[in-house]
């Protein structure tokens, strides 16, 4: 699958999620909910500091972009840590949990609209599809371990 297409699906996938969580009510769904986040946020960050963001950030017109993109990832990744280890049922939780909605909104509304088509006009079809080969292996080991506890 097409790197961009890939990254695409997850910021869906994420931001689903984060509507399933605002919609619930009871602190258990609530709980769960934020794990799959959690561990939707992670592994999704890490395919792109990993794999993504290396092969991209030297295009010229990348760049500035890339360096944005690696500042962003620590603040959300900082503010997930900051709501594990808040308890569901505290009363900001759902308020930080809005809080860490709006940082990946933004993120991913300037990968998308920004970072993105710089990247389509540097590769090829054949280098989107295998970069986006690359991470779907990733995320599978990632979510293997996972599994494995």
């Amino acid at each position: 699958m097409n790197v961009l297409e890939l990254l695409k699906r997850d910021h869906k996938q994420v931001d689903a999620l984060f509507t399933r969580l605002e919609n619930a009510s009871g602190t258990q769904e609530i709980g769960e909910l934020f794990e799959e986040i959690y561990n939707a946020l992670s592994e999704h960050s890490l395919v792109e500091k990993e794999i993504f963001y290396p092969a991209v950030q030297d295009f010229q017109d990348t760049e500035g972009l890339i360096d944005e993109a690696y500042g962003e990832h620590a603040s959300v990744e900082e503010l997930l840590e900051e709501i594990y280890d808040l308890s569901p049922s505290a009363s900001d939780f759902k308020a930080r949990v809005s809080q860490l909605r709006q940082a990946v909104q933004h993120h991913v509304a300037e990968e998308e609209n920004e970072l993105f088509p710089k990247v389509r006009h540097h590769l090829d079809k054949e280098e989107l599809e295998a970069m986006g080969n690359q991470i779907q292996q990733m995320k599978t080991e990632v979510q293997n371990e996972l599994a494995a506890g």
